[in-house]
């Protein structure tokens, strides 16, 4: 049996997390948030911490990306964008606990869940992910295109924003639920059979480091489909084993 896999990518996390937190009972609002308890999703508010860099913006909510700010700018120059941002202080431990509820959560759909630890701890956007193992399951919930509606739904009962793919591999399911273009029910890749699909994917859909994906684009591979085309020997000696890996 071909294994599938299933990448939930919580798309604004942190924010979300504030959000929900502030909202319910069991979770005093926090002293030095702005934020209001019924806060809408497009009222821009970011996440921030200090470093040596200074005061960092490390999480938005789709508002605040919809005016422009990014994630690892400072917050000096996101004020200077949107003077009156809201923004909220990082609080990691606050987010383990979000996640050990959701992954608990995730058990009605797979006994296999795995969180994407490299990028909770690198991201600065402030997104997360899970991967479930879901060979042999998807059929209880009606097939696969049911069965991430039906996680989306739960999803938005609790508050956070997702996108949900399935596909062959953990990889390619993570970089499906980022860049596959169809609608939620048919990010479901199964290849070689989608490999048109999956071609139109950006290359930072390969998960390699920054420096990788500048070379890439450097070189003019902007999509998975100006690779593949490439003799393997040649991709090795330019750009070294993890392209081709």
């Amino acid at each position: 049996m071909q294994q599938r896999f299933l990448y939930l990518w919580l798309t604004h996390w942190k924010t979300d997390c504030h959000r929900i937190s502030i909202s319910t009972p069991d979770h005093p609002r926090e002293s030095d948030s702005q934020t209001t308890e019924m806060e809408p999703y497009d009222v821009p508010h970011v996440i921030t911490r200090v470093d040596h860099k200074g005061v960092l913006v490390c999480g938005l909510n789709a508002g605040a990306q919809q005016v422009g700010l990014q994630g690892g700018m400072r917050l000096s120059d996101a004020r200077s964008i949107l003077p009156d941002l809201h923004n909220t202080s990082e609080q990691p431990d606050m987010y383990e606990a979000h996640l050990a509820r959701m992954i608990r959560g995730m058990d009605r759909y797979s006994p296999w869940v795995a969180p994407d630890r490299e990028l909770h701890d690198r991201t600065l956007n402030g997104d997360a992910g899970l991967w479930l193992e879901i060979t042999g399951g998807s059929h209880l919930f009606g097939g696969e295109g049911a069965m991430i509606a039906h996680i989306l739904r739960d999803m938005k009962s609790r508050g956070y924003g997702a996108r949900v793919a399935i596909a062959d591999t953990a990889g390619a399911a993570w970089a499906a639920a980022r860049c596959h273009p169809g609608q939620a029910s048919d990010r479901i890749l199964s290849l070689p059979t989608d490999h048109a699909i999956a071609a139109q994917f950006p290359v930072s859909s390969l998960r390699l480091s920054n420096d990788i994906i500048t070379l890439l684009s450097c070189l003019g591979l902007k999509q998975l489909g100006d690779i593949t085309p490439l003799p393997p020997a040649n991709i090795t000696t330019r750009l070294g084993p993890a392209v081709l890996h």
